[in-house]
């Protein structure tokens, strides 16, 4: 689905090209004249968590402009109490063709009327939002310099794909003289949060445990390691440290989630949380445990941005461009040739190789996350 989407939009942005014609060269940003600013970024929750500190350089940069962020409906209660965004837009994720297009024409229209002045599209693969910074009249209009999205900007900022994506998303405020180092906002839940997290928790509150968080995003699914695997894993941690063990997810991943917790033998010393958490939960849940275990997915860099111990576990993607930035993180990742293999030219290739890439031994995932955050302590 996802790659017939992406198709889609390159046929499309081809069209765009024939009848459109932006406009050329770099437009002069007046700093003090800038009361709009619009943020595009609608895949991905780690997106979002690494462009969070971006924000706030914004802010302070233009502290007279109202900050809005766009971002798919999927994204919701992660923007709502962020001090740096005035206003956030939802765009409802659809592969109804004739239900995208009514609420694109709702956004033109809408955001005309807002007279923005700056765009900034984080997309990293994305032909329409490119297209979506013109049609919209933003006189500056920044994004990444990819294969057509290019001629739709104003400034366009090199995608060099070996970069971290965080080098790659604080380059973009390089046209705004934004040039300070990168570092994670520290999240927080609320009162309540901690509150509701600790009453999760229950008589495991005062116990050490670790959380697994089995799934990803269905953008791609090969990024999963299997449900036995974690099942193996968190039994022999289990096993070996005493430890209890929480698994997380969406409601999407309850029958997931079900499967791993079925194939524990020690089930008196597992939790599942799946689609119990918000996200504030979520992190007050996360700073409370002792290790965070985790597929390629957004919430590894909750975890690492809190300070939690992670174990991150690679398979199609690289961690040298998608990995967690904090010091007491470990990363499995075999980097076979054949990889990276998620976004590649704007699509998800197909694997030949039996995901080879995920095929760790459970035991030596266990020994090494045991060697690194345990037996030393």
């Amino acid at each position: 689905m996802f790659n017939f989407i992406r198709k889609l939009d390159r046929f499309l942005v081809r069209i765009a090209l024939g009848v459109m014609h932006p406009a050329a060269g770099p437009a002069a940003i007046n700093v003090a004249g800038i009361r709009n600013i619009l943020i595009i970024k609608l895949w991905g929750l780690g997106n979002l968590i690494v462009i969070s500190p971006l924000l706030y350089k914004i802010k302070y940069k233009f502290p007279q402009a109202r900050v809005i962020f766009l971002t798919f409906g999927i994204n919701r209660g992660f923007f709502e109490n962020h001090q740096a965004v005035d206003r956030v837009i939802y765009f409802e994720f659809t592969t109804n063709f004739i239900k995208i297009i009514r609420q694109v024409c709702a956004l033109i229209s809408e955001l005309k009327q807002e007279k923005i002045d700056i765009v900034i599209n984080f997309e990293t693969f994305n032909n329409m939002s490119a297209i979506f910074t013109c049609l919209i009249k933003a006189p500056v209009r920044i994004g990444l310099h990819n294969q057509h999205e290019r001629r739709f900007y104003t400034h366009a900022v090199d995608n060099n794909k070996s970069w971290h994506i965080s080098k790659v998303f604080s380059d973009l405020l390089i046209p705004l003289e934004i040039k300070e180092p990168y570092q994670y906002t520290r999240f927080k839940g609320t009162r309540d949060d901690k509150t509701r997290a600790a009453s999760a928790l229950g008589a495991w509150h005062a116990d050490p445990f670790i959380v697994m968080h089995p799934s990803t995003s269905m953008n791609f699914l090969g990024k999963r390691f299997s449900e036995k695997n974690f099942s193996a894993l968190a039994d022999l941690l289990i096993v070996k440290h005493g430890m209890k063990v929480i698994l997380t997810g969406t409601r999407q991943d309850r029958q997931v989630v079900g499967h791993i917790i079925a194939g524990i033998p020690n089930k008196d010393k597992v939790l599942g949380l799946t689609g119990c958490l918000t996200l504030g939960e979520l992190t007050e849940l996360l700073k409370m445990s002792r290790l965070f275990i985790s597929n390629d997915t957004g919430p590894v860099h909750l975890a690492a941005s809190v300070g939690v111990n992670v174990a991150a576990i690679y398979g199609p993607t690289t961690p040298s461009r998608f990995g967690p930035l904090n010091h007491n993180s470990l990363v499995f990742y075999k980097g076979l040739p054949c990889g990276p293999c998620v976004g590649v030219d704007y699509l998800n290739k197909r694997c030949h190789n039996d995901f080879q890439c995920l095929d760790f031994s459970v035991s030596e995932i266990a020994m090494k996350i045991s060697e690194r955050f345990f037996d030393a302590k």
